[in-house]
């Protein structure tokens, strides 16, 4: 019955995961978590916008490379068999980007166009590109992340909030991207070797110390979080989570472990942070009583 089950629910989780709705949501739910955070409301606007140039730039970037003989994982499989599906989301997700666009301010679309140019150089050229370099590849995913995510609702409503609380929430949410991203280094692996003018974590220090280094940059983001706010505290197990399932990642892992389960970990942490504040908030009201 369970196989059942499961047979019956995999089509609609590889439709989810494989075509980039998965990544995008997570993108939504960090944008979602860091206006709860600033006490900044968020706008539709600015969530279509997240949503759809999240969901572009990661089908461009697999679109980009799906014909490459080194990738055969179930990921590219997928898509190539669902193409027509991929270009028709492709093209509703584009006039929800036209939309947004239409309504972003100046200084918004200064940032778009900054990280768009940034993930240009990222995928770069067949031998000049920045993932060709260990130590900047994850770095600037992360770096995309931080801009992009806080940048849209940040860069007009940052008054409020002193330098060193901006600072401290950037670095939180950048160790986090890049304790998750770090991972997919060892899931690229086989295909990365295959590549001469690529270097990355694994080849140049192994699966052990890469995993260490993951949980390291994880530990780091739990502890500028909690610094920033107390709230924080209820990420804790989702931070247990993600390091339980890095330190268990096993080269050939299952791609459902880190699409699915690592990029999961974004997209719960908006819906923890909601309920618990909510929670709060209603203690409050209990107690003034």
């Amino acid at each position: 019955m369970a196989t059942n089950f499961w047979n019956s629910l995999k089509p609609i989780i590889d439709a989810i995961v494989f075509s980039n709705t998965w990544i995008s949501l997570a993108a939504l739910s960090l944008y979602l978590s860091a206006c709860l955070g600033v006490e900044v409301s968020p706008t539709l606007t600015e969530g279509i916008l997240i949503f759809t140039a999240s969901f572009i730039g990661y089908n461009f970037l697999k679109l980009k490379g799906l014909d490459a003989t080194e990738n055969t994982g179930i990921f590219n499989a997928w898509l190539k068999q669902h193409k027509t599906f991929i270009y028709g989301c492709l093209c509703i997700a584009s006039l929800g980007f036209i939309y947004a666009l239409s309504e972003v301010s100046f200084l918004q679309l200064l940032i778009l166009l900054g990280v768009i140019s940034l993930s240009i150089v990222y995928i770069g050229f067949e031998r000049y590109n920045l993932r060709s370099f260990w130590f900047l590849k994850t770095q600037i995913v992360a770096l995309v992340w931080v801009v992009f995510i806080l940048g849209i609702p940040l860069i007009e409503n940052n008054n409020h909030l002193p330098r060193l609380q901006l600072f401290v929430l950037c670095s939180g949410v950048f160790f986090f991207i890049l304790g998750l991203t770090i991972p997919f280094d060892i899931r690229d692996w086989n295909a990365d070797r295959q590549n001469p003018h690529m270097t990355t974590l694994p080849m140049l220090f192994g699966l052990r110390a890469t995993k260490f280094i993951s949980l390291f940059h994880l530990l780091l983001a739990i502890v500028c979080l909690l610094y920033y706010s107390y709230l924080s505290v209820t990420l804790i197990p989702i931070f247990l989570a993600g390091a339980m399932l890095i330190y268990t990642l096993k080269r050939d892992a299952s791609e459902y472990i880190y699409t699915f389960g690592l990029d999961g970990l974004i997209v719960l942490v908006y819906p923890v942070l909601w309920i618990s504040k909510y929670f709060l908030s209603l203690a409050d009201l209990i107690s003034l009583r």
